[in-house]
C-alpha cells in the first residue's frame, strides 16, 4: 500500500485493505465500474467475490476482472513474490480454477458476459520483460469483461 500511495495521482484514490471473503463496505449500486486484477487465483470460493462485485455495481455498470490463466498451472506456475527487504520468496497460495469456473461464477452472480480474453505474451513483450520469454505464445492471463 505504501508504494501505491506514493504514485502520482494517489491522493485522489481511497485505499482500502479488505478481506474479499467478507461483504464489501459499499452500498448496493455504489459504482459504475469495478476493476479487479489477479485476485481470482487466491480465492477458494469465487461466488462471494462475483456476487459482491455485482452487488456494488449500478444497473448497466461494467466490470473487468483478470486472473492468472488456468493454463499456467499446467506449467507449475503459482503466484509468488520476493520480499525486497529480505529476498525471501513468498507464496500466498494459488487455487486452480477452470475458465468455466470463472465464467459460471460471474453468470450465476447476475453478470452478462461481454467478453473473455486469453492473453499470452508476444516477443515484443518478452523483450521488455525477460521473465515472460519462456511463456511467449502461452496463455498467462484471463480477462473477463462483464456487465451488470
Amino acid at each position: 500500500m505504501e508504494k501505491a500511495r506514493a504514485k502520482p495521482g494517489a491522493e485522489k484514490v481511497r485505499f482500502l485493505v479488505h478481506d474479499l471473503h467478507e461483504r464489501l463496505p459499499f452500498a448496493d449500486g455504489f459504482f459504475d465500474r469495478v476493476v479487479s486484477g489477479l485476485v481470482l487465483e487466491h480465492l477458494h470460493d469465487l461466488a462471494p467475490f462475483f456476487s459482491e462485485a455485482r452487488r456494488v455495481l449500478e444497473p448497466g455498470g461494467r466490470a473487468v476482472v483478470s486472473g492468472m490463466h488456468p493454463a499456467m498451472f499446467l506449467r507449475d506456475v503459482r503466484a509468488r513474490f520476493h520480499d525486497p527487504a529480505t529476498g525471501e520468496k513468498i507464496e500466498p497460495g494459488s487455487v486452480e480454477h477452470t475458465i468455466g469456473d470463472f465464467v459460471m461464477a460471474a453468470v450465476r452472480a447476475g453478470f452478462t458476459l461481454a467478453g473473455v480474453d486469453e492473453r499470452a505474451p508476444d516477443a515484443l513483450f518478452a523483450a521488455r520483460y525477460s521473465r515472460a520469454e519462456k511463456y511467449v505464445g502461452w496463455p498467462m492471463l484471463l480477462v473477463l469483461r462483464l456487465q451488470a
